[in-house]
């Protein structure tokens, strides 16, 4: 064997011990940092169990309740903020189990628009040989974090943090998504609607108090309707003056 191969050879195993030894103190490393901090060394268990903290953890929320209720307070002396975060609650969690369960009757409570959304979503559901489980709903906090006012009406905003085994089966329960193992942590956003001016807020663009004729689906164009134009099917007028739940969304 010549001097030349000989030499590449001591290199090369210079070389792979250097490797071995790296990646041995790599591998050490992380087990004490695994053990340290999650008590053992095996990585498998230590996702297990920081997917399982991280089910536990509640979601923070803000809370702006000592800068706008002053606001909203001007505007509507008896508003109870304690029960509008009771409200907002009972409604958040309502709505997860009317998904869950497929029956809109579950709501507690909403305006047109929120119902209709709801309808919506389980009739998409059903049409899709699907269900979405909302299992075990509990909601940890509710705060409020906006408040804002324009044309004919006034929207109080809250939000708040939910926990549910949430996941998506197909017709045949196969699951499609989610774990039925762990308890997801979200946030649901709920918008508190109070109506002054049914022509004035009427006359909004952004879709959040439009209303549906229940019968041929064309819009409602004034809030104030009791038959739709087009079929003249009866409709149910929008109360006015009274604070009502017609946004949800879940983050």
């Amino acid at each position: 064997m010549s001097y030349f191969i000989c030499a590449l050879l001591i290199v090369f195993i210079i070389l792979l011990l250097t490797i071995i030894g790296t990646v041995l103190s790599i591998r050490n490393k992380a087990r004490s940092f695994l053990s340290r901090n999650f008590g053992t060394d095996d990585l498998a268990r230590a996702l297990e169990q920081t997917k399982l903290e991280a089910s536990k953890t509640p979601k923070s929320i803000s809370d702006v309740t000592s800068i706008k209720l002053p606001v909203i307070a001007k505007d509507f002396p008896e508003f109870n903020i304690g029960d509008m975060k009771a409200r907002a609650e009972n409604v958040a969690v309502s709505y997860l189990r009317a998904i869950d369960e497929l029956n809109p009757a579950i709501l507690s409570e909403g305006g047109p628009e929120l119902k209709t959304a709801l309808t919506g979503r389980i009739e998409e559901l059903k049409s899709e040989g699907k269900q979405e489980h909302f299992e075990q709903v509990a909601a940890h906090k509710t705060g409020l974090t906006d408040y804002r006012k324009s044309a004919g009406r006034c929207i109080a905003v809250f939000k708040t943090s939910v926990q549910a085994v949430h996941f998506l089966k197909d017709e045949e329960g196969k699951l499609i998504s989610g774990d039925e193992k762990y308890t997801e942590q979200f946030v649901v956003e709920t918008e508190l609607v109070y109506i002054q001016d049914a022509v004035e807020a009427a006359k909004e663009t952004d879709g959040s108090l439009s209303l549906n004729c229940p019968n041929c689906g064309a819009p409602i164009t004034n809030l104030g309707n009791k038959f739709c134009e087009y079929c003249g099917t009866a409709v149910k007028e929008i109360n006015i003056k009274v604070w009502n739940f017609e946004s949800l969304r879940i983050i």
